[in-house]
């Protein structure tokens, strides 16, 4: 199975497009969003999607309960299925933790549990896959960049992962 990756959308609409094409392209069969949609309406662009979405929210998802709430009401036809703060998914035979990446202390638990096979997390904006033990770490990057000037970066990136082969990449949008 090919897993599309996507973190930190922060609302861009016109690189969420280019993402959208792209997972349809490559006929992911589901896409984890790793926290950071940030609006709502943002929604919207997962409707032309040929897959299901899971994901997590993230710490710039500032109303949560709001988030959730236009999930179950507005945009209801979408196929995604958004959980609060962590997901534990199986796919292809693989076990997937997915949490925003926002605190050290949870990501380090994550690691070192040896419970998962793949552990998708975004929030630094900076696209990395790295394996830690049996753990494949991958971070999709961001539809926006990096905010902080000294380390700004003009990728904006997304994650594919392949269940049978056990590996990851990164995609630039070319944007």
């Amino acid at each position: 199975m090919l897993v599309g990756i996507i973190s930190d959308t922060h609302d861009n609409l016109r690189h969420l497009d280019k993402a959208v094409s792209i997972f349809n392209q490559r006929k992911i069969g589901m896409l984890l969003h790793c926290g950071d949609w940030n609006m709502p309406f943002t929604l919207a662009m997962y409707s032309f999607l040929n897959c299901p979405v899971k994901g997590v929210l993230g710490n710039g998802d500032a109303d949560i309960q709001q988030f959730l709430w236009q999930k179950e009401v507005k945009f209801k036809d979408v196929d995604a299925e958004i959980s609060s703060r962590f997901l534990d998914i199986t796919l292809g035979g693989k076990r997937f933790a997915v949490f925003h990446g926002n605190m050290d202390n949870l990501n380090n638990l994550i690691l070192e549990s040896g419970l998962y096979d793949v552990f998708c997390c975004g929030h630094t904006h900076k696209p990395k896959i790295e394996r830690v033990n049996k753990t494949l770490i991958i971070n999709p990057g961001s539809l926006v960049g990096v905010y902080l000037p000294e380390s700004r970066q003009d990728r904006v990136t997304v994650a594919l992962y392949d269940t049978e082969k056990d590996e990851a990449e990164i995609i630039d949008l070319e944007i």
